[in-house]
């Protein structure tokens, strides 16, 4: 395993579909796994939403943000 610190990027990756990561029964999946749902509403199909600015201009270009783990 071996270990990043991206804290001196201009743009971190960041990770969707958290809930692949865990067992369906983690206290989490569940909150994760809605809001992959939300995002699948045609943002995850784009391949260029890999990095934190990038997927913050694909949200303002369709009207919604991200409050904690909500699609609004």
């Amino acid at each position: 395993m071996e270990y990043r610190d991206f804290n001196h990027y201009k743009s971190c990756p960041i990770l969707h579909r958290k809930e692949t990561f865990l067992h369906s029964s983690h206290p989490r999946y569940e909150e994760f796994s809605a809001l992959s749902s939300a995002e699948e509403a045609g943002l995850l199909s784009r391949r260029d939403i890999g990095s934190k600015n990038r997927w913050e201009e694909v949200l303002q270009e369709k009207g919604l943000r991200i409050e904690g783990h909500v699609l609004l």
